[in-house]
């Protein structure tokens, strides 16, 4: 059912990832409503039933009820569209409380207001980096992990590159087409090092992301790593899944910070230490970088971290 209604709905297409926790979350969301646990969702009733979806997300945060909200609507569209189901007022209530909360969210933003949750894993730029310092010696993967992070601003896909020579990268897109490309690599040439991203949150917008990696001290010590645990040529650099990267930071941070680390809050931490110190100029040719490099909408960047 739910397979066929994101077919048969306009909008951007969801990748395996993305589908596959927008199916969990309808669900738990009809477990709670219904008790039942089936895996298949052939009922929509479970939507109509308001009282209880109101119960389900009291009491969560802001950003996980509009997440709600959006796959609710999505459902009631298509059962009005398909099942000729006479549901608009309900509709043009969930719409109504998906702008009330998007408005809510766009003035935190431009307030810099952050959550209480968000605020727990933000510390000092300095601290961040005293930590990562330590990843060297004990935890090698996860200092290049993190390092990627502040560096390049990737999110949980840095986990999943695969280690390929430059010479084999550019056989493989000769053969396959770098659009038809499907796992993020680390490629790895005889003077440089770069990055080919084809699995990340935004890519069905922005599409193969390529860089080169211009801090030669990581890059020596990528080669390193690779060397010293003799990782093989198309084998993973780190085979974590995109779970395991918010595990293994979680575990590793909060053991030596006391605080729950996230490839988000590093980003969040790594761009607000360079707004902070630097002009306004420098900051916006900085978050054309970011933009650039992660796949985010340049217009958001700057709403966010320099209320423009």
């Amino acid at each position: 059912m739910i397979q066929k209604v994101k077919q048969r709905m306009n909008g951007r297409p969801l990748s395996d990832k993305s589908m596959k926790i927008y199916v969990l979350q309808l669900k738990k969301l009809n477990r709670f409503i219904t008790g039942s646990d089936t895996d298949t969702l052939d009922s929509l009733d479970f939507i109509y039933q308001t009282d209880k979806i109101n119960e389900f997300l009291e009491g969560k945060p802001i950003s996980t009820k509009r997440a709600y909200y959006s796959k609710i609507l999505a459902l009631l569209n298509y059962d009005q569209m398909f099942n000729e189901k006479n549901n608009q007022e309900l509709i043009e209530k969930y719409v109504g409380l998906s702008k009330d909360i998007n408005q809510t969210i766009t003035q935190n933003y431009n307030q810099n207001i952050l959550t209480e949750k968000q605020q727990e894993k933000l510390i000092p730029y300095s601290q961040l980096t005293n930590w990562v310092n330590t990843l060297k010696k004990d935890r090698p993967d996860l200092y290049i992990l993190v390092r990627l992070v502040m560096n390049e601003f990737y999110r949980n896909e840095v986990g999943s590159f695969i280690y390929i020579s430059l010479k084999a990268y550019k056989r493989l897109v000769k053969q396959e087409g770098v659009d038809n490309l499907t796992k993020n690599y680390l490629i790895v040439g005889s003077q440089k090092v770069m990055t080919s991203r084809n699995d990340y949150k935004t890519y069905s917008v922005y599409g193969n992301k390529t860089f080169e990696l211009k801090d030669k001290a990581l890059n020596r010590f990528i080669r390193k790593y690779i060397r010293e645990n003799s990782i093989e040529e198309g084998k993973p650099l780190f085979d974590f899944s995109f779970n395991q990267v918010s595990t293994q930071l979680a575990y590793n941070s909060k053991k030596s910070l006391g605080v729950e680390l996230s490839t988000s809050s590093i980003f969040k931490i790594t761009i607000g230490d360079y707004i902070q110190n630097h002009t306004g100029d420098q900051s916006v040719a900085y978050l054309k970088r970011v933009s650039q490099s992660r796949g985010t909408d340049m217009s958001t960047l700057t709403k966010v971290y320099l209320n423009v």
